[in-house]
């Protein structure tokens, strides 16, 4: 568990942007963020993490301010929330620069089509989009539309795995 102190910037909306300079931001074991509370005074910080960590609901999950590994920004470093990637073919990471001698329609023939074909073995996709949702994650990209193969359970396989690793996806 987390506790994040630091500025704050994200979008409420398409056209309005929030700026906080002293947030508070817990993540959880799951690596779900837990809560957000802005504008937080430095005099205050020790009270309103208290005061939100002794409610049942953060008692429930395990919180504890002792226990959760703080991290604080410097002066000119902020918080935004995580990417969001409209456009991932999840197929193809095993092939990242592989057959780099290729053109396109070389390449896809040559390296692309055959690995997806490997994909057709459920378990064999289930590794691999495992592999593939938890480097996008490491990317920061906590939203992703992902690409799947012709494979219709390869392509469950790869919404499961967003699922189980807490990450926002769109699978097709």
């Amino acid at each position: 568990m987390y506790i994040f102190i630091g500025s704050l910037v994200h979008t409420l909306d398409r056209t309005t942007i929030q700026y906080s300079t002293r947030s508070i931001v817990g993540v959880g074991s799951t690596g779900i963020i837990d809560f957000v509370v802005h504008d937080v005074f430095s005099d205050q910080l020790e009270d309103v993490l208290k005061e939100l960590l002794a409610t049942e609901e953060f008692k429930a999950k395990g919180w504890s301010a002792e226990k959760a590994k703080r991290i604080v920004l410097s002066h000119g470093e902020f918080f935004l929330p995580g990417f969001i990637d409209t456009h991932t073919h999840a197929p193809q990471f095993p092939n990242i620069s592989r057959g780099q001698q290729y053109e396109l329609l070389d390449w896809l023939n040559h390296v692309t089509f055959p690995a997806e074909e490997r994909l057709a073995d459920v378990e064999y996709a289930r590794k691999i989009y495992r592999e593939v949702v938890k480097r996008v994650l490491s990317f920061g990209t906590t939203t992703c539309c992902y690409y799947g193969s012709l494979h219709l359970e390869a392509t469950k396989a790869l919404a499961d795995e967003c699922l189980l690793a807490g990450q926002r996806a769109f699978v097709g």
